[in-house]
C-alpha cells in the first residue's frame, strides 16, 4: 500500500540482460484476488510479504491481529469480484464483501438487462466476506447460452456490477 505506482516506461528501462522484468495480467474482475490480495483478507499481498504473513493464508495478517478488512479495504461499504475464472463453462464463483449488517440482493442479468437469475436476496445478512456461485442457470433452471453478462449487487447504499463471461 505504501509504494508508489512505477510507470511502464520506468519499468521497461530498468530491463535488461540479467534484470528481465515479467509483466503479469489478470482477467478483468479478479485483479484484487490475483494481482493484489489474494486471500480477500483486505491487507494487500506486498504489505503481508513485508510483515512476514502468508499472503495466500487469510488467517495470516500483519501484525498477527484477527483476519479482518483493513487498511485499505477499511471504510468501503461493499465489494463484489469474481473470484473464479472468468471466461467460464462450468459455474462462476463470486466473493463480496459488507461493511454493515443489512439486505444484500445479487442479480445475473444479459446483455439486453434482462434479469436472469437471484443468486442472493437476503434481508438481513450480516457484515462480513461471503462466496457464492452460480452455477451458469436462469431462475427456471434452463443453462444460459455463451455470451456475457452481468453481475450486480446492491448492499449497504452501493450497487456494483462485474461482467462474467459465459463460454460453451
Amino acid at each position: 500500500q505504501g509504494e508508489s505506482d512505477i510507470s511502464r516506461l520506468t519499468l521497461l528501462s530498468i530491463a535488461g540482460s540479467g534484470t528481465e522484468i515479467t509483466f503479469t495480467g489478470v482477467v478483468e474482475g479478479c485483479e484484487n484476488r490475483l494481482g493484489i490480495d489474494r486471500d480477500l483478507d483486505g491487507f494487500r499481498d506486498g504489505d503481508e510479504l513485508d510483515a512476514s504473513s502468508d499472503p495466500g493464508d487469510p488467517a495470516s495478517t500483519p501484525g498477527g491481529g484477527a483476519t479482518g478488512i483493513a487498511g485499505p479495504a477499511r471504510g468501503v461499504p461493499a465489494l463484489l469480484w469474481i473470484a473464479g475464472q472468468n471466461p467460464t463453462s462450468h459455474a462462476a464463483s463470486l466473493g463480496f464483501k459488507t461493511e454493515t449488517d443489512g439486505p444484500v440482493r445479487i442479480d445475473v442479468f444479459d446483455v439486453r438487462g434482462a434479469r436472469v437469475r437471484t443468486i442472493v436476496d437476503d434481508s438481513r445478512r450480516a457484515k462480513g466476506i461471503y462466496s457464492e456461485t452460480w452455477d451458469l442457470r436462469g431462475d427456471r433452471g434452463q443453462t444460459v447460452s455463451s455470451g456475457v453478462y452481468f453481475v450486480r449487487m446492491q448492499a449497504a447504499g452501493t450497487v456494483l456490477t462485474r461482467r462474467v463471461t459465459v463460454v460453451r
